[in-house]
C-alpha cells in the first residue's frame, strides 16, 4: 500500500536533483505547486513512492517542462502581392508569447481549389520549412511551393507559432483563400465610340482583356474626363 511520495526536483537547471516535498503519510497528495521558478527556464522533476516497507528502489522517469504558458495565437495572416509562381503573406509576433521567447514560425497552407471554402482540417502541407525552422525573426514569406497545375487556384494559409513550451505549435486563424494569379494584362486597345453614342450621351465599347493571368476577369472600371481634358473620374 502507497503511504506517499517524496518529489525532488532539479532547481538549477544543473543536473543535481533536491528533495522539495516529502509527502509521507499523505498517499492522496498527488500534486505540488512550486512558485520559486523563473520564467521562460525550464525545470526537471523526478518521484518515488513510499510503502510501509520504506522507499521505492528507483525514482520514476524524469519530468522536464518550462516555466511558460502557450502564446496567443497569431493574428491571421494578410495578403501582399500575388503572382501565377507565388503568393507573399504578412503576420505580426503573437501579443504574448506566454512567457518562453518565440523559436520559430511554420506556415502552412492547403491543396489549392477551384471552387468552394478551405477548412481548417485541410490546411496541412508546410511549405518552405528549411527557410523558417530556428528562425524567430520572419514575419513574412513569399510562397513558391505549390502543386503543379495550381495557377488560377485558390489557396488558404495559416502561421504556427513555436515556444519551448509550444512544441506542437499554436496555429493563427486561416487566411482568405488567395488566388495564385497576377495582375490582368493591359487592354489591348482604347475603348471605341458606340453606336448609341448621341448629342446627349457618349457610349463606348470597351476592349476585352486577353491577359487575364491566371484569374478570370470579374469586372472593368471605367473612368472618364470632365471633357475639357481634365482629371478622370470613376464611373
Amino acid at each position: 500500500m502507497i503511504t506517499g511520495y517524496i518529489l525532488e526536483a532539479d532547481l538549477k537547471q544543473c543536473g543535481e536533483f533536491s528533495q522539495i516535498y516529502n509527502g509521507a503519510g499523505h498517499p492522496e497528495v498527488t500534486t505540488f505547486t512550486i512558485t520559486t521558478v523563473t520564467t521562460s527556464k525550464y525545470y526537471s522533476f523526478r518521484h518515488k513512492a513510499i510503502n510501509y516497507n520504506g522507499l521505492s528502489t528507483s525514482y520514476s522517469d524524469v519530468f522536464t517542462t518550462y516555466a511558460c504558458v502557450l502564446p496567443t495565437a497569431v493574428a491571421k495572416p494578410s495578403w501582399v502581392t500575388s503572382t501565377t509562381t507565388s503568393i507573399k503573406i504578412l503576420w505580426n509576433d503573437p501579443s504574448d508569447n506566454g512567457g518562453c521567447p518565440v523559436r520559430e514560425y511554420r506556415v502552412l497552407r492547403d491543396a489549392g481549389r477551384t471552387s468552394g471554402t478551405a477548412a481548417i482540417s485541410d490546411i496541412t502541407t508546410e511549405v518552405h520549412t528549411a527557410y523558417l525552422t530556428g528562425k524567430s525573426y520572419p514575419n513574412g514569406l513569399e510562397v513558391t511551393e505549390f502543386p503543379a497545375a495550381s495557377v488560377g487556384k485558390r489557396f488558404t494559409f495559416v502561421v504556427k507559432v513555436y515556444t519551448d513550451f509550444a512544441t506542437a505549435g499554436v496555429s493563427s486563424l486561416m487566411t482568405n483563400s488567395i488566388v495564385l494569379a497576377s495582375l490582368p494584362s493591359k487592354p489591348t486597345a482604347a475603348p471605341t465610340r458606340n453606336t448609341l453614342t448621341s448629342e446627349t450621351v457618349v457610349a463606348a465599347a470597351l476592349t476585352a482583356v486577353t491577359g487575364i493571368n491566371g484569374s478570370a476577369i470579374t469586372s472593368y472600371h471605367v473612368q472618364i474626363d470632365d471633357g475639357l481634358g481634365g482629371a478622370f473620374t470613376e464611373l
